[in-house]
Formats: structure tokens, sequence, C-alpha cells
């Protein structure tokens, strides 16, 4: 399979992956939660703990477009005179998502349109990346003290500080740090590139991680991958 060949060639010639579950499955790092090998039961509490911090506030996320960053983070302050809303995720130049109470949203797509920027609200039901998730952060450090974490056989990084970790105690940290931090991709696409990282692959379906590698650097090598 092409997934497998992939991964073979990442443990013979160590590249970087952005930091979810595929790619600290890739790197190794989490071996055996809870008597269940390569890392499958942090996905379910997570999963589980996050959908109900999400339903506890009405909330959504929104994509704001053809505006700068600092444009964007000025119209969140603004925008939280309503209800909590922060940036969430950090994807490519012009493409910044925010996350907040429902009010929150609808106040920063009036705000980013008088601006001058387009909106897209998310298909989601929840402000994921803030802090209206804290709650599910007991539950998740819970997981994971109970995983064996090793160090990882590649660098990860971090889309939490756009930078690798491999200490045990650190990975279990920056984790739960995860769920209520903003997703800097932009930033760990950028550290991949400054570490050397010339050719990506987008594992699954779709292309949207290439088309927004391309805002990012027009000249990098992405290949798809779906082997379903």
């Amino acid at each position: 399979m092409e997934l497998k060949r992939i991964n073979d060639d990442i443990s013979v010639s160590p590249q970087i992956s952005p930091d979810d579950m595929p790619a600290v499955k890739a790197a190794g790092f989490v071996t055996v939660i809870n008597n269940r090998p390569d890392g499958e039961a942090p996905d379910q509490p997570t999963s589980a703990t996050m959908q109900a911090a999400a339903e506890a506030t009405a909330s959504g996320m929104v994509s704001i477009l053809l505006l700068d960053a600092e444009k964007v983070a000025s119209l969140c302050q603004a925008a939280s005179a309503v209800g909590t809303l922060q940036i969430a995720n950090y994807l490519c130049p012009g493409n910044i998502v925010v996350s907040g109470s429902q009010a929150a949203c609808q106040k920063i797509v009036e705000l980013a349109e008088q601006a001058g920027g387009r909106t897209v609200q998310l298909a989601v039901a929840g402000a994921f990346h803030t802090e209206i998730m804290q709650e599910a952060q007991a539950p998740v450090t819970e997981a994971l003290a109970a995983a064996t974490i090793s160090p990882p056989r590649i660098p990860v990084i971090s889309n939490v500080d756009a930078a690798p970790h491999s200490d045990p105690a650190e990975i279990r940290q920056i984790r739960v740090r995860q769920i209520v931090s903003p997703v800097l991709w932009e930033g760990s696409v950028r550290k991949m590139l400054a570490e050397g990282v010339d050719r990506l692959y987008e594992i699954g379906p779709g292309t949207v991680l290439k088309g927004l590698l391309k805002r990012i650097d027009r000249k990098i090598e992405c290949t798809n991958i779906n082997d379903g």
C-alpha cells in the first residue's frame, strides 16, 4: 500500500509532521493506553469530552478570509463585547478561523464584512480551541496519564507552539493545552520548511491541506495519499 510505503520511508528518512493523531501514530510515541495498542484510546475520551464541552455552550466557528491576522485579532477583541471569541486556527495568509459563542460569531461576521473580508460559517457546533473547551482538559489529562508515551522516533511539530517536543511529560502537557489553544498551522508549516522539508504528504481524501500549503509557499511539493 502507498501509505505503508510512505510510513516506511519516513522511518529511514525522518521528516516532521504537524501535531494530530495520524502524526502521533506515525511518530510512534503513543504505544499503549489502557492496554490498547497504537494510540487508540486517546481519540475516544478526547472526542467525547470535547463534544460534551461543545454542547455546554451555544457556540461555533467562522473562517475569516482576505484579512490579515492582526486585523482579525482586533475584530475578535471588538466582537468579544457580546461573548467569548478567540482565534482558533491560523491556517494560511488570508484564512484565519475564529471560534466562540454564537453571538460573538455573528458579530464578527458583520465586522469582518464591513472591513472588506469574507466569512464562511463552519458546520461545527462548538468553540474548539478556546477557553470554552476548558472542561475537556481534566478528562483528557487523566486519559493521557494512563498512556505509555515514548520519545517520538521522528520529530513531531506541536501545533500549539509550532515547535517539536520529545519529552513524554512535555508531550502530555502540550496535548492538553491544544484543547484551548489556537492551531498554529501556518507556523508549523513554516517551521518544517525552515528545517529543510521539501516534500509533504496529505493523507486521506481531499486536497484541502495542499491548497493551504500553496498559500504559504507555492514551491512546496505536496502529494495526496488516499488508500481508501
